[in-house]
């Protein structure tokens, strides 16, 4: 059996124990729209949106990948999942350096 490649990006794991309010933001709920007064510069501030959106599950990990147009890839991946040969995505969500995201992941011209 081949070891997993290991992921690339920023990783975290969210916890449930340690969630953030975030103004604005419903767990299991798209943005759709701006979030008032929410810059995510960084992929750390759109790993802690997404954790918030999916809601904080021990067993997923997530990984963010900055885009060439500033907006964030964050990909949910299951340690479960993953350690029983699967690929263990759960998500992908593309957040915007606005706050707001969805749930796909937008094409980027690189």
């Amino acid at each position: 059996m081949q070891p997993s490649p290991q992921p690339t990006g920023t990783v975290k794991s969210m916890h449930p124990a340690t969630p953030t309010e975030i103004p604005g933001v419903t767990t299991g709920q798209p943005s759709g729209k701006p979030i008032p007064g929410m810059h995510i510069a960084t992929e750390e501030q759109a790993l802690e949106l997404i954790g918030k959106v999916d809601g904080f599950n021990p067993d997923i990990y997530y990984i963010s990948d900055k885009n060439p147009d500033g907006s964030f890839t964050v990909t949910g991946q299951s340690k479960s999942m993953a350690g029983q040969g699967g690929s263990g995505t759960t998500g992908v969500w593309t957040v915007y350096p606005d706050g707001s995201y969805h749930m796909g992941q937008d094409s980027v011209d690189s």
